[in-house]
C-alpha cells in the first residue's frame, strides 16, 4: 500500500526538464490567430526553460489553451507543446486528461504575448 501512495504522490517529470539551453535551437511560437514567432535568442531559450523547471503537475481535462509551441532541439527533433496561461503540456486537445504543468506566475506566458504581439505588428 505504501509503494503506491508513493507512486500516486511521483509527478510525472516535465518533458524538458533536464534539457540545456544549448541543446535547443529554437522556439516557434503559435496562437489561434495564425501569428507566429520564431525565438532564436540563447538569453531567451534559457528564459522559456527556466520558467519550465520545477512545476507542479497535474492531470486536468478541459484547459484553455492559447499557444502551440515547437521546441526545435539540436538533434532535429522537435518536442511540441501546448500552453494557457495557467499551464503548459503536451500536445494533446484540449480536453483531454493529462498531465500539465501549472505555473504559479504569469512570466513566462505575458513574455511570449508579447512576443506574438510585436510579430503582428511587424507583418500589418
Amino acid at each position: 500500500m505504501g509503494v503506491v501512495l508513493l507512486y500516486a504522490l511521483k509527478a510525472d517529470p516535465y518533458p524538458l526538464q533536464t534539457t540545456e539551453a544549448q541543446s535547443v535551437r529554437a522556439l516557434v511560437v503559435s496562437d489561434h490567430e495564425g501569428h507566429r514567432v520564431e525565438i532564436v535568442k540563447a538569453d531567451e531559450i534559457a528564459f522559456f526553460l527556466e520558467q519550465t523547471r520545477g512545476l507542479r503537475s497535474s492531470s486536468q481535462q478541459k484547459v484553455g489553451i492559447d499557444f502551440e509551441i515547437q521546441v526545435h532541439l539540436q538533434d532535429d527533433s522537435i518536442v511540441r507543446l501546448r500552453m494557457s496561461r495557467e499551464c503548459i503540456g503536451p500536445d494533446v486537445p484540449a480536453s483531454a486528461g493529462v498531465t500539465r504543468w501549472y505555473f504559479e506566475k504569469t512570466d513566462l506566458y505575458e513574455f511570449l504575448k508579447g512576443k506574438l504581439s510585436r510579430a503582428q505588428r511587424a507583418t500589418v
